[in-house]
């Protein structure tokens, strides 16, 4: 009998331990945040970088940047905060003598090219010091989306297939789903260091899901950053 109390006892904690991780907010205050965060009034929006590039991921990556990027100054923030769009941004380092196009890369969408752009270092950040006084930089790190004939296997579901499907053959891959995971970094550029993080992931839905990642992402940013009106420290 006290055996089974001690291990009822333990399976709850264990239950808790999930319980409280699983409601963790995904975004994390560096230690450098509370030197700065009164520091910054002016904030470069950096373009978009891919960690997986793919066709895939620059079709998101198209919706993302001209979705995103003109959210973002319509934000309430604690106060007065200037947005730099990514042209401007790129600009202000080339003023500086500092090119961030690694290389212009083709052969993802058929007649386009794509710009490459550098993952910055901390003597990069400071470069532009003068300008500016922090700088967001998106990281997308993967994004996929199920196929039109994928998509419909999954809204029959493999027990309906007989009812659902009137003839042919319809090929899935029952492991993928549609799904975005990206990074979004605010640094300070005194230093060149990051002081605030939020890494959204969603994932699910049926049909393409773009414009809704980009709209959720946009809403967890107005929650999430430290300097918007929503936001609310834990």
């Amino acid at each position: 009998m006290m055996l089974s109390t001690r291990l009822r006892g333990l399976n709850l904690f264990l239950f808790l331990l999930v319980l409280i991780g699983g409601c963790a907010a995904p975004f994390k205050l560096m230690p450098k945040y509370e030197e700065y965060k009164d520091k910054i009034q002016t904030i470069a929006l950096y373009p978009l970088l891919y960690t997986k590039d793919g066709y895939e991921q620059r079709l998101f990556g198209m919706t993302f940047t001209n979705i995103f990027y003109s959210a973002i100054p319509e934000i309430a923030m604690v106060r007065p905060i200037k947005f730099i769009e990514p042209d401007s941004t790129v600009a202000i380092f080339r003023s500086n003598e500092l090119e961030i196009v690694d290389s212009i890369r083709g052969g993802i969408v058929k007649g386009a090219t794509f710009p490459v752009f550098k993952q910055l270092s901390q003597s990069d950040l400071q470069t532009i010091s003068e300008e500016v006084d922090g700088l967001i930089l998106c990281d997308l790190i993967d994004y996929n989306e199920v196929g039109a004939g994928e998509k419909f296997v999954q809204a029959c579901g493999t027990a309906l297939l007989t009812t659902c499907l009137t003839g042919g053959l319809v090929t899935a891959s029952y492991s993928e789903n549609n799904m975005v995971d990206m990074k979004l970094t605010l640094f300070e550029t005194t230093t060149g260091s990051p002081i605030w993080e939020y890494e959204p992931k969603f994932s699910g839905g049926l049909g393409e899901q773009r414009m809704n990642y980009t709209n959720q992402i946009i809403t967890g940013f107005r929650k999430y950053f430290p300097l918007s009106n929503e936001f609310k420290r834990k």
